[in-house]
């Protein structure tokens, strides 16, 4: 802008004034357009997008509840693992098992003094539980744990089950005795 007034000034030295007139009124008549947003168009738009975000919230909030659901029955069938992994282990490497049954196996170490190994599935406040000993392995205040232990001569069958609102989930292994007799 300001090499057009320096052009027209050289052509038109008393026309200057004019010009810069000229400009300051639709430097104002801009300012006047460009007064930005009024405190009603910001209250309707911040509502709009409160409405927005409320609808887009629900499936996220339902996708966490799926998630959580699905982390805590994957927590919860890793430690009916884990505890069937144990009693296997225990059985593999037992000098004798005197008990193996329904929520019952009782296992003594090839070790001398070392104490019996005791496996149950109990009721502990209200709640089923996987024990060794007096150790928890396994509990879950929404399902039902249970396990059964089956022997054929040296080989011990342990099938470890848990109902979680109607769904079972079921693991099994079968282990040798390698020190039984």
């Amino acid at each position: 802008m300001t090499w057009i007034r320096r052009i027209l000034s050289s052509v038109c030295p008393g026309r200057t004034l004019m010009i810069d007139i000229y400009s300051l009124k639709n430097q104002r008549r801009s300012q006047k357009s460009v007064s930005g947003f009024t405190l009603l168009e910001l209250v309707i738009v911040l509502v709009i997008l409160g409405v927005i975000a409320s609808f887009a919230a629900r499936p996220v909030a339902q996708t966490m509840e799926v998630w959580v659901g699905t982390m805590r029955t994957q927590t919860d069938q890793g430690d009916l693992n884990f505890a069937l992994e144990r009693m296997a282990r225990d059985v593999r490497w037992a000098e004798s098992v005197s008990s193996c049954g329904e929520n019952d196996l009782e296992v003594q170490t090839a070790e001398e003094g070392q104490p019996k190994y005791t496996y149950s599935a109990e009721e502990e406040d209200g709640v089923i539980v996987i024990k060794l000993n007096t150790e928890v392995l396994a509990s879950n205040e929404n399902a039902d744990m249970s396990f059964n232990c089956t022997k054929n001569d040296s080989l011990y069958t342990i099938m470890a089950t848990m109902d979680m609102d109607g769904d079972d989930y079921t693991e099994e292994t079968t282990v040798y005795c390698r020190n039984c007799e």
